[in-house]
């Protein structure tokens, strides 16, 4: 009967996990149908540039009709020095062209004009672009530091954003089919930031020698874009969180450029990158002449981009006074680039010290006593006194690996030298180099990313070997001892049945254990479009290496994890009961996250990506996180019900030995006198 029982509990368990791995679906209803028109075919000498020659015309023929409207108070206060700031922020409208063909013709644009809080009679000017579905005020972040620096800065909302008019971004015109200039959201984001470029060219208080350009994200792209098409009249340009060479992102699905193509890698036919990524990718728009002086900003670890894109990017830039920041660790928000956006302001506008120049001289691979060694040697001219110089790499290949960063030192003329030592396996690694400067706060720069190829490592046996015996060494020790106690030292008649009670006991717990971790390499997070899948993985080697967030436990948080996990799998074979419930918070926490912050974005109060481009959704790698976890709980009830059935006794120990002896004792009255 116990027999029985113990078999329809594994039927039921596989049935319940089977109907969420079939049953759990992810909708498509930000599908609509796509256009089927055709751009034009290219020749192979195509150049965007020369596309943009003729189609401004177009822009500089729609008046912009600038109007002007309520003045606000803006109030901020410097997150370094606490010095507290009054901006004003007047709302304005101004026109921009609409698609080719399409009625109206033109576009209301909404945004504002942000004054600094001091007068001049001339003032530098600014645009400032935000990100995808988002509006004007979300590029304050970015304007501060211009408005602190004396700038008017111009923010507004792109078409079909915030109050703006136009169509709303959609997977159709992300990842267009027909005419750049008739169907592409792109076409339109740019016609916009040309007319705000003229809006602010035609304010008689803006030195139109010292007009600069930034954004963010969404953006950044089109601060590439603007850059390239208008470069002559930009003196800086500052993209923060976007990369071009969009192609590269092909190596990793997981990247949510995917999510806004509903297009996954292998959907996407050639025919798209030899024609509509030509239109736009940023790395075409950066092979003008005319590009002003370049600051990019990235994080190694942004969910939209990969970093091998930034070497395609910043390589395709004309000239050499380009720059580079990337934040080891960081993700696609970047709220650190305060300081460092002053100093490139100060070069651009105060002709006050560039940014250093960083060139990596050589870099070898050499052998060692534990492997192969990369010996480094850097040479950094600056105009500025240098804080430090470090190394920081990455081991590709290690399960949670974050990027290290070590300093190098200074061996004269300019130069610092380290080595990287090999890591715990044999892994490729990634490098790339970070200059501090002195007399400032987080004033930063790097170098582009160094690719190495892979480093031996003499460690790599013996790693594998310890994690075998850490495995299965207490493991096995824990199954002795339950059988020595569950079952040798039973009475005979118990025996038989007992062994077969515990080794049924081992096999499930084997079975709902090997389910646990298989959900570690199945979708975690299951994204609505494009196929996007981030398996639990993804969360070792991204979300758990977020130094912002974890300070210095991220360098080793994933590892500590998949210990805890593996002694928490060799306990259930003792307590599966306890062990159960330990494990089950894990996915119970994640659904708890996941749900909040799904339950935030499609909030219909928000104007978000996900309710626009598809939401995300918990995949089959949680659920059967979960159900192992509660079917563990299950098992140890299972345990004591049989074991209480057949008459298994343990010997009592510890404390309940002693409340047991100390109940026994016979209590001595005292005699009375």
């Amino acid at each position: 009967m116990n027999r029985k029982r113990s078999f329809i509990f594994i039927i039921v368990f596989f049935m319940v996990s089977a109907f969420f791995a079939k049953n759990v679906t992810y909708s498509s209803d930000f599908a609509p149908s796509r256009k089927i028109a055709i751009e034009p075919h290219d020749s192979d000498d195509f150049n965007v540039l020369d596309f943009w020659k003729t189609e401004i015309q177009r822009v500089n023929e729609t008046d912009f009709e600038l109007e002007f409207g309520k003045n606000h108070t803006l109030k901020h206060t410097n997150q370094y020095t606490d010095k507290k700031y009054s901006f004003t922020a007047q709302e304005i409208t101004f026109k921009s062209p609409n698609w080719v063909g399409t009625v109206p013709s033109a576009l209301t644009i909404y945004g504002y004009l942000l004054y600094p809080d001091k007068e001049r009679a001339l003032y530098p000017g600014c645009i400032c672009m935000h990100g995808l579905n988002g509006n004007a005020n979300q590029s304050f972040s970015i304007a501060y530091d211009y408005l602190e620096k004396g700038f008017v800065v111009l923010t507004f909302d792109f078409p079909g954003h915030g109050k703006s008019g136009g169509p709303v971004p959609s997977h159709d015109n992300f990842y267009y089919q027909g005419k750049f200039n008739e169907s592409c959201i792109l076409y339109l984001t740019i016609c916009s930031a040309i007319q705000g470029l003229r809006v602010l060219e035609n304010l008689t208080f803006v030195d139109n020698s010292k007009i600069m350009v930034a954004g963010g994200s969404f953006g950044a792209l089109n601060t590439f874009y603007l850059s390239g098409i208008c470069g002559e009249r930009i003196a800086g340009a500052q993209p923060i969180g976007a990369v071009g060479d969009i192609k590269k992102a092909l190596i990793d699905p997981s990247k949510l450029i995917f999510w806004l193509f509903d297009k996954g890698p292998e959907e996407i036919p050639d025919s798209y990158w030899e024609k509509q990524n030509r239109r736009i990718d940023p790395k075409y728009y950066l092979k003008s002449e005319n590009l002003p002086p370049l600051l990019l900003m990235i994080s190694t670890n942004d969910e939209f981009f990969h970093y091998h894109q930034i070497n395609g990017t910043i390589d395709a830039v004309s000239h050499e006074n380009k720059f580079l920041q990337i934040y080891p660790n960081g993700h696609h928000s970047i709220t650190t680039h305060h300081n460092v956006s002053k100093f490139f302001i100060d070069y651009i506008v105060e002709n006050e010290s560039a940014p250093p120049e960083i060139d990596v001289k050589k870099h070898q691979i050499e052998s060692g006593l534990s492997g192969d060694v990369l010996k480094v040697k850097v040479e950094v001219n600056s105009e500025e006194d240098i804080q430090s110089v470090d190394i920081c790499y990455k081991y590709v290949d290690f399960v949670g690996s974050a990027w290290i960063c070590n300093e190098l030192e200074e061996a004269g003329d300019n130069t610092w030298q380290g080595s990287v030592l090999p890591g715990s396996i044999t892994s490729a690694v990634d490098y790339f180099i970070i200059v501090h400067l002195e007399g400032g706060s987080q004033i930063w720069f790097t170098s582009k990313i160094y690719t190495v190829g892979l480093i031996l490592s003499y460690y790599t046996i013996p790693f594998y070997i310890s994690m075998i015996a850490f495995i299965s060494l207490p493991t096995t020790l824990l199954i002795r001892d339950r059988y020595k106690k569950d079952v040798m030292l039973q009475a005979p008649e118990i025996q038989k049945r007992a062994k077969k009670h515990l080794l049924l006991e081992l096999g499930l717990i084997g079975i709902i254990e090997a389910c646990f971790y298989i959900s570690f390499f199945l979708p975690f997070v299951v994204m609505e479009a494009g196929g996007v899948v981030w398996p639990h993985l993804y969360f070792f080697n991204n979300i758990y290496t977020w130094e912002e967030y974890f300070g210095f436990v991220a360098y080793f948080l994933a590892f500590s994890f998949i210990l805890g996990w593996i002694v928490y799998s060799q306990l259930s074979v003792k307590k599966p009961i306890l062990m159960g419930v330990i494990k089950v918070l894990y996915p119970i926490m994640c659904f708890g996250l996941f749900g909040f912050y799904m339950a935030r974005l499609n909030s219909p109060s928000t104007s978000s990506s996900a309710q626009i481009f598809g939401a995300g959704y918990p995949g089959i790698g949680m659920y059967l996180m979960l159900f192992s976890s509660i079917g563990m709980v299950f098992l140890g009830l299972w345990k004591r019900r049989y074991q209480k059935k057949l008459g298994i006794q343990h010997p009592e120990k510890g404390y309940w030995l002693f409340k047991k002896r100390l109940k026994e004792k016979p209590i001595q009255k005292d005699k009375q006198d």
